[in-house]
């Protein structure tokens, strides 16, 4: 299988943008995911008075979160005044996001890639530089991967020297995940399998759908999808990752 960047030039450039890096940065952070995503998800621009009451209380959970990993309290550098500047500092990147946004449409791709790059990051120090993709294609020699032709997966990655990969498709919120996300998952793992078929070695693939909701949520998603009785045992194959477990997609 070969992974390269799709022609979505505009998705790609976004991974670039000082206010998706400055959200994905703070996201970052050890016990702090699971309030901007829950800010991400639940905010879609439409209501500025309410995305700013949810940054006020947003200020308060972080800045409890950083003072409750405090080894230290009475170090200088660890003062209330360091803290609170550090729990502004990462509200201030969610503002910014969403004030620097033409409109509704870049909004909702700035929120989606701010998801995409924490998947990224994430899995891109396993694999060698080029192995791992966001918003690329896959080709390789089977039919399999003619039925994928033309078709974009939010990250990828491949080793053909340890003959491992996997691929993932991301929303903000679950329901952006629809059935044909499930089907080309499916098909790609299929695809990678009919490739080492009469392989002694059967490479490590991994699929998954991902959002900035709870795992159970995501759980419940992949199985509404699923059509059939053998759509839901396929579908079984497709891991689903949230706030909550984002930080094992790298194990």
């Amino acid at each position: 299988m070969r992974v390269t960047q799709a022609w979505t030039t505009t998705m790609q450039s976004l991974a670039d943008n000082p206010d998706v890096r400055t959200v994905t940065n703070a996201a970052s952070i050890p016990g702090i995911l699971g309030t901007i995503a829950t800010l991400l998800r639940d905010h879609d621009g439409s209501n500025p008075e309410m995305l700013e009451y949810a940054l006020n209380g947003a200020y308060q959970i972080i800045y409890a979160l950083l003072d409750a990993q405090l080894e230290s309290p009475d170090e200088e550098d660890d003062s209330e005044s360091a803290i609170g500047n550090q729990a502004k500092a990462m509200v201030q990147s969610v503002r910014g996001l969403y004030a620097s946004a033409a409109n509704r449409k870049e909004l909702d791709r700035r929120r989606g890639k701010v998801l995409e790059l924490l998947v990224y990051r994430r899995i891109a120090e396993l694999y060698v530089d080029g192995d791992c993709q966001m918003d690329c294609s896959v080709t390789g020699n089977n039919a399999y991967y003619h039925n994928l032709k033309g078709r974009e997966f939010d990250v990828c990655a491949w080793d053909e020297n340890r003959l491992m990969g996997e691929a993932y498709e991301c929303a903000v919120r679950p329901y952006g995940l629809v059935y044909r996300d499930c089907t080309a998952l499916i098909t790609l793992t299929k695809a990678v399998k009919e490739d080492y078929a009469d392989e002694d070695n059967e490479p490590w693939f991994r699929v998954g759908l991902v959002s900035f909701e709870h795992s159970r949520n995501m759980r419940a998603r992949i199985r509404k999808l699923a059509g059939t009785e053998a759509e839901r045992e396929e579908f079984t194959m497709i891991e689903a990752f949230g706030w909550d477990n984002l930080d094992t997609i790298a194990q």
